[in-house]
């Protein structure tokens, strides 16, 4: 790791660690992370998807501290469903819990999923409370409910790899007061000052006199992709992450919540990508994965599809480029005007006209080389060299019905 996550105070739409070292965050829903096979001493089911979220570069998982259970999917449906949990977060159980007590033992456990995620450098997105998965929390505004923030960030502020969220769901908690007290005490305890966020509260984060303590947007929008990250990024100079827009379904289809957001791989990833030129960031969400059904294998196809898009932007001085949708006709657009560009085209059936990129290249400082991606298989075609003025792209036919990405890149 290289130290705490910062907010890039140079290009503040973007992240970087605190030595200076860029950081692409590309994001993972792991609700149950903690609580897959718990009780397995050698956590291998964890330890799996884990491994598997690593290898395909993501490298920002978003988590419970805890959770009881689905309502759409309530208690224990096969060996693969982990809720309710086995051990609940405070003395007693949540059917009768004592408020008073920690379990140091649930904690021991989640310590083991901390370790493992600060092996592989991967930030964890830890989300104190949630509010849909009928946990029995202490009552508000309590010593109690205090007593729980201090633990969580007491225990876990001296790993590198956090960030801290008020909770999942957080526009559910309406006392707002409430809300800005408990991050705060957060952020006064402690001592390596981790980014704290608020997962989708649009009433606090929109309110000036609350959210001088959240330091980038935590978003969830299922529709308006574009023109919802080009307003946050308006209202306020920060990151901006759609932690939750769409959810692929699961290669087997087990019991799982139902959602008109519920897509196939090809969609989540078509939404992914337009959102990625709005200047946003991503988390991936897999319906067999995200919440109490944990169950990695067989790998889902999205997850080879995501490590082409990081692969991509990573490859680029992203953190220079800004969505210039008046540089595009018959995409999107993501550039450094003078250097670099990537757009965006949607695959067809046709062959026509709308299978062309228009760009405006009069700001180009040099020749440069053009490159179009698969954005299904990562196949490349070269599209020629190319100088300033306004110029034609075809959309390569070998790509067949496949969304693709043309890369413009200066020599």
């Amino acid at each position: 790791m290289h130290g705490v996550l910062e907010v890039d105070r140079e290009r503040p739409y973007h992240f970087r660690y605190r030595d200076g070292t860029r950081y692409f965050l590309m994001g993972y829903e792991a609700d149950w992370l903690w609580g897959a096979d718990m009780l397995d001493p050698k956590r291998r089911l964890m330890h799996r998807l884990i491994d598997q979220i690593d290898a395909r570069g993501f490298n920002y998982v978003l988590v419970n501290v805890y959770a009881y259970d689905t309502r759409w999917c309530p208690g224990k449906v096969n060996e693969w469903d982990f809720g309710p949990a086995p051990l609940y977060v405070f003395g007693g159980t949540n059917e009768k819990p004592d408020h008073t007590v920690l379990n140091t033992k649930f904690f021991a456990i989640y310590d083991g999923m901390m370790e493992a995620l600060w092996q592989k450098g991967i930030i964890a997105h830890i989300m104190i409370k949630v509010y849909n998965k009928d946990v029995n929390w202490p009552a508000k505004g309590s010593a109690d409910e205090a007593r729980f923030f201090r633990y969580v960030t007491a225990r876990y502020q001296a790993y590198p790899n956090i960030v801290w969220d008020f909770a999942k769901e957080a526009y559910n908690e309406k006392d707002e007061t409430l809300q800005k007290n408990l991050t705060d005490l957060v952020r006064s305890q402690d001592a390596y000052r981790h980014l704290t966020v608020a997962h989708d509260d649009d009433a606090y984060e929109w309110n000036k006199d609350l959210n001088a303590n959240i330091d980038f947007r935590v978003d969830q929008q299922h529709t308006d992709w574009e023109q919802m990250i080009a307003f946050d990024r308006a209202h306020r100079m920060r990151p901006v992450v759609n932690v939750e827009f769409s959810y692929e379904l699961g290669v087997e289809p087990l019991p799982t919540h139902t959602n008109v957001n519920q897509v196939d791989w090809k969609e989540m990833l078509r939404r992914a990508w337009r959102i990625q030129m709005a200047g946003g960031y991503l988390a991936y969400y897999y319906n067999n994965t995200a919440w109490d059904i944990v169950k990695p294998d067989p790998e889902p196809p999205g997850h080879s599809r995501w490590q082409i898009l990081k692969q991509t932007m990573e490859s680029l001085p992203y953190w220079r480029m800004d969505p210039v949708p008046s540089l595009a006709a018959g995409g999107t657009c993501l550039a450094e005007p003078a250097a670099t560009w990537i757009c965006y085209v949607e695959g067809s059936n046709t062959r026509r006209k709308e299978n062309t990129l228009t760009l405006n290249l009069t700001s180009l400082s040099g020749p440069a080389k053009a490159e179009w991606i698969n954005t299904w298989s990562g196949d490349r075609a070269t599209a020629g060299e190319v100088s300033n003025g306004i110029k034609v792209f075809q959309y390569p036919e070998a790509f067949d019905k496949a969304p693709a990405i043309l890369l413009i890149q200066r020599k």
